[in-house]
C-alpha cells in the first residue's frame, strides 16, 4: 500500500497530440497493413489510399482503400487530412467537445388510453465534437407519460391486441394452420419481455413477431405490474403511468387513493348442514356471486376433498377453475380473466381462490360449492369469503347479491348491514337498493372521424370516441363521461392493395477484386400482388412488423475484378532456329508476355479474372518482309599433306549473309 507509480498513464504526453501519420510513416503503415517488407507505391497519388507494393513496384501495387493516416507528409509543409493532401495547420487540430441542441417536440402518444408514452430527442451537434473532443454527456431521448386516463372495457389487453394483428399468418409453417390465431406468450425470460413474443393457439409452437413491442406496453401480465416497454426496455412506472413514478393502487383498486372509496364484504357459509346451506341444483351444490368491480377477492374452503366437496368458479357458462362435472386432482394455477389475476391454490383440506390486490373485476363471478352425489364423504367445513365492493357516488353500495329460490329455504346473511328482504313463494330475484337517479349529465361519447391507416401497405385505421360536451360541442376530458361506458373503437382494413416483404438483396464483396467475404442481407420490398406493377425497395422501418430472415455474415466471395485488363510486354528480339541469325526465314518467331492486372495502374492478379477480355498473341512469327536469306555454299576442294601412303582433300562450307554475302559462319 506504501508504493507509489513510477509512471503517471493517465497524465498526457506529447506523443498524446501526435496524429498516427506523424508517428508512422507511410512505409511503416503499409507493413502494418500487408506485413514487413512492404513499402509505398511511389507513383499512385498521395493521401487518397495507401499504396503498397513489395520489393518491385513491377510486379503491382495493392490496397485495401483506406487514405493514409492523418498527419503522414504528403509533399514539403503539407500533410494528409481525411484523405486531402493540405498545409500543416495544427490550430484546426484543436479538440473541440459537442453540446446538446434543443429539445424536439413531443412526438404522437403511442396509446390512446391506459399510459401511452411519447418521446422526443436532441443532438449532440451544437456544436458536433471533434478532434477528440468530448461527446455530450446526459440523455439524448426523453419520455413522457400520456392518454393516462383507463381503457374502456375490451376484450383484449394490449399485448394481446398487437398478437391478434397477426392472426391467420403461419409464415409456411406446416405445422401451423392457415387461420392460426396468435396470443401472448407470457413467462419469457427477462431480457425479452419488451419483445412481440407470440404463442399459436392451442400449440407450444411460439415465435418472436417484432423486435419490439409498442412503447407503452406493460412488461408483464397487465393484472401484475404497471411498468411498461420503452424503446424495447423495461421501465419502471406507476399506477399513474408516469415513468419512474412509485405511485401505488389502494385495496379499492384507485390510484394513489386512501381506500375511502370502498367497503368490505365478507360472508361465512357452511356447506355441509342442510338448513344453512343455499341449494341451486339437485345435487345439491350451492353458489354465490361476486359483482364487477370487486377488488381483493379471498375466498377459502375448509374441508376440501377432490372427490365430493370442491370450489368451482365460472363467468357464465365459461368454467375458470375446476370443472363441476369432471372433478380432477386438483392443483394450483392461475388465469388472467376480466382484468385480474385469480389463483387457485390447494393446500391439504383447504384451497382458496384470491385475485390481485387492487385490481377492479370487469365481470360477474359465479362461485360453486359442489358437492358430489352419491358419494358417501360428507362436505363438512365451510367457506369463508370476503371482497371490496366500491361505494356508490351517490352514497348507496353496491354489494353481493345471493339467489333466493324458496321461500322456506333459509337465506344466508353476509357479515354486513344491508337490509335483506324475503319475496313471495318461488320467486327468484336479487335483492336490490333504491338508488337516486344521477342529474342528466351534458358530456357523452361521440364517435370521431376515421384516422389515417396507420400502415402504408395491409393496415388498419381505427376510429374512436371522444368525450364531448354537448353544450358547446367542445371536446373535453374522458374523466368528464366517466359515467357512462365508452364504445369500443372500431377497425378496418385499409390499402390493402400492396403488402411489404422482405427480399434478398444484391450485396457486394468486400473485395472488389478477388477473395473476400458478403453479408446475404434482406431488404424492404412493397408488392402489388393485384395490380401490374414492380415492386420496389422501400426502407425497412416498413417491413418492422414482418418477421426478417437471418443474414450470413460470412459467405465467401470473390470480387469480379471488373477493371482487369490485359497488360504487354514488348516484343523480344527476333530469333531463328539457324544459329539464332536475325531473320525471319525459316521458323524464326518473337514473343511477349501478357499479365493480368486488376486496372491500367493495379496489381496483378490471376489469370482467370481477364479471360473474359480478348488477349492478344503473345507469339509471331519473324518479319515477313520479303529478302534473300544466308545460305551455305561449298568452295573449292583443298588438298592436303599426305600421310602413311593416304592423300585428303577438304571441302569448305561457308554461310553467307544475303545481299551482301559477307561470310558469317564456316
Amino acid at each position: 500500500m506504501l508504493n507509489h507509480p513510477s509512471n503517471d498513464l493517465m497524465k498526457q504526453t506529447d506523443s498524446d497530440h501526435m496524429l498516427a501519420g506523424e508517428k508512422f510513416t507511410n512505409n511503416k503503415q503499409c507493413e502494418l497493413v500487408f506485413g514487413n517488407g512492404s513499402k509505398i507505391c511511389s507513383y499512385m497519388p498521395t493521401c487518397e489510399r495507401l499504396w503498397c507494393s513489395w520489393e518491385n513496384e513491377l510486379s503491382g501495387c495493392k490496397t485495401q482503400h483506406m487514405p493514409w493516416a492523418d498527419g503522414t507528409e504528403c509533399k514539403e509543409g503539407h500533410w494528409c487530412q481525411k484523405g486531402q493532401c493540405v498545409p500543416i495547420d495544427r490550430t484546426a487540430l484543436k479538440p473541440q467537445n459537442g453540446g446538446w441542441s434543443t429539445w424536439s417536440s413531443f412526438d404522437t402518444c403511442s396509446r390512446t388510453c391506459g399510459g401511452g408514452v411519447q418521446k422526443r430527442t436532441r443532438e449532440c451537434d451544437s456544436p458536433k465534437p471533434k478532434n477528440g473532443g468530448k461527446f455530450c454527456t446526459g440523455l439524448r431521448l426523453d419520455y413522457r407519460a400520456c392518454n393516462t386516463h383507463a381503457c374502456p372495457n375490451s376484450r383484449y389487453n394490449f399485448r394481446e391486441e398487437q398478437c391478434h394483428e397477426w392472426d391467420g399468418q403461419n409464415f409456411d409453417v406446416p405445422t401451423l394452420e392457415p387461420n392460426v390465431r396468435w396470443i401472448p406468450k407470457y413467462g419469457a425470460p427477462v431480457a425479452d419481455q419488451c419483445k412481440l413474443m407470440c404463442r399459436a393457439q392451442d400449440k407450444s409452437l411460439y415465435f418472436m413477431l417484432r423486435e419490439k413491442v409498442i412503447d407503452g406496453t406493460p412488461c408483464t401480465f397487465p393484472e401484475d405490474s404497471f411498468d411498461m416497454c420503452i424503446n424495447g426496455q423495461c421501465r419502471k412506472a406507476g399506477c399513474d403511468y408516469v415513468l419512474n413514478s412509485d405511485a401505488k393502487l389502494d385495496q379499492c383498486g384507485v390510484c394513489k387513493g386512501d381506500n375511502s372509496t370502498c367497503r368490505p364484504v365478507n360472508g361465512l357459509l357452511y356447506p355441509g348442514k342442510q338448513n344453512s346451506v343455499h341449494k341451486v341444483s339437485a345435487d345439491n351444490s350451492m353458489e354465490f356471486h361476486i359483482p364487477d368491480g370487486a377488488t381483493n377477492i379471498n375466498i377459502i374452503h375448509t374441508g376440501y376433498t377432490k372427490d365430493a366437496c370442491f370450489l368451482s368458479l365460472m363467468s357464465g357458462n365459461e368454467i375458470i377453475f375446476n370443472d363441476p362435472k369432471h372433478p380432477t386432482a386438483h392443483s394450483s394455477k392461475h388465469r388472467l380473466f376480466a382484468g385480474v389475476r385469480l389463483e387457485y391454490t390447494v393446500h391439504g383440506p383447504q384451497e382458496r381462490i384470491t385475485s390481485t390486490y387492487g385490481r377492479p373485476l370487469r365481470e360477474k363471478l359465479t362461485v360453486r360449492i359442489v358437492r358430489r352425489p352419491n358419494n358417501d364423504k360428507n362436505c363438512n367445513g365451510q367457506v369463508d369469503y370476503k371482497y371490496m365492493v366500491p361505494i356508490h357516488p351517490f352514497g348507496n353500495t353496491l354489494s353481493n347479491a345471493i339467489y333466493s329460490k324458496h321461500e322456506n329455504e333459509p337465506y344466508h346473511h353476509p357479515h354486513h348491514t344491508q337490509h335483506v328482504s324475503h319475496h313471495s313463494a318461488n320467486s327468484v330475484k336479487r335483492h336490490q337498493h333504491t338508488v337516486s337517479s344521477p342529474p342528466e349529465s351534458p358530456y357523452r361519447w361521440e364517435r370521431t372521424q376515421w384516422m389515417e391507416c396507420d400502415q402504408q401497405c395491409t393496415g388498419r385505421r381505427r376510429r374512436t370516441s371522444i368525450c364531448l360536451n354537448t353544450d358547446t360541442q367542445q371536446e373535453v376530458s374522458p374523466e368528464n363521461c366517466h359515467h357512462s361506458v365508452k364504445p369500443q373503437d372500431m377497425y378496418e382494413s385499409c390499402n390493402t392493395e400492396c403488402k411489404f416483404t422482405w427480399r434478398q438483396g444484391r450485396t457486394e464483396c468486400s473485395n472488389p477484386c478477388g477473395d473476400g467475404y458478403k453479408q446475404i442481407e434482406y431488404l424492404c420490398v412493397r408488392l402489388y400482388p393485384q395490380l401490374e406493377r414492380k415492386e420496389e425497395y422501400v426502407d425497412d422501418a416498413m417491413c418492422a412488423g414482418i418477421l426478417k430472415p437471418i443474414s450470413n455474415r460470412d459467405t465467401p466471395c470473390k470480387g469480379s475484378c471488373k477493371n482487369a485488363t490485359w497488360n504487354y510486354s514488348s516484343w523480344n528480339k527476333v530469333t531463328s532456329k539457324l544459329y539464332n541469325l536475325p531473320c525471319s526465314c525459316s521458323d524464326g518467331t518473337q514473343n511477349r508476355t501478357a499479365t493480368c492486372l486488376s486496372d491500367l495502374n493495379g496489381f496483378r492478379i490471376d489469370d482467370e479474372y481477364c479471360e473474359a477480355k480478348e488477349r492478344k498473341e503473345v507469339v509471331r512469327p519473324c518479319d515477313t518482309e520479303e529478302q534473300e536469306c544466308a545460305k551455305w555454299v561449298t568452295g573449292e576442294l583443298t588438298p592436303v599433306a599426305t600421310c602413311c601412303f593416304s592423300s585428303f582433300a577438304f571441302l569448305h562450307a561457308h554461310i553467307l549473309s544475303a545481299p551482301t554475302y559477307n561470310v558469317l559462319a564456316t
